[in-house]
């Protein structure tokens, strides 16, 4: 049996159990809702490939091409855009779940808490590189949401 660190405590926990025998936190619904994610993840981008395939291939040829000759630009931007979002929304549930493995203690003190950490606040530095992660992917998220909706409005 491998042995694997409770999310809550730090402890070494045997992989088969329930719970954490320290904290009683609950491992396996941990590992239940990461793997839910994961594959709602692929079946939602499966689908969404699938969908716009199917949509392309049925109108490829048609009365749509001419009507409709000018916005298929947009469509494709906007359906980049919700892909975007959906891949950002899905790094970060990522990004956390490695974050609150990496930093436990910092994960509890500055997210389960809800306490806002300043740029110049003093902190040790697992929470200056736990702010600087999240501050670098929130802006890099709003960047390239307002680049492709610039680009989305430009070729419209």
């Amino acid at each position: 049996m491998a042995l694997i660190r409770c999310p809550h405590c730090n402890s070494e926990v045997s992989d088969a159990a329930q719970f954490c025998p320290s904290c009683e936190w609950p491992l396996k619904a941990e590992r239940s809702r990461r793997r839910f994610v994961r594959v709602f993840a692929v079946l939602f981008i499966i689908a969404a490939l699938y969908a716009s395939y199917d949509i392309w291939r049925s109108a490829e040829g048609s009365i749509v091409d001419t009507l409709f000759q000018g916005e298929t630009l947009t469509a494709v931007l906007v359906g980049l855009l919700v892909l975007v979002w959906f891949v950002a929304l899905t790094a970060q549930i990522w990004a956390n779940s490695i974050l609150r493995r990496q930093y436990p203690d910092v994960w509890k003190k500055h997210f389960v808490s809800k306490r806002i950490l300043w740029p110049n606040e003093y902190c040790d530095l697992g929470s200056r590189r736990l702010a600087t992660l999240v501050r670098v992917h929130r802006a890099s998220i709003l960047i390239f949401g307002g680049l492709m909706l610039i680009a989305m409005f430009a070729w419209a």
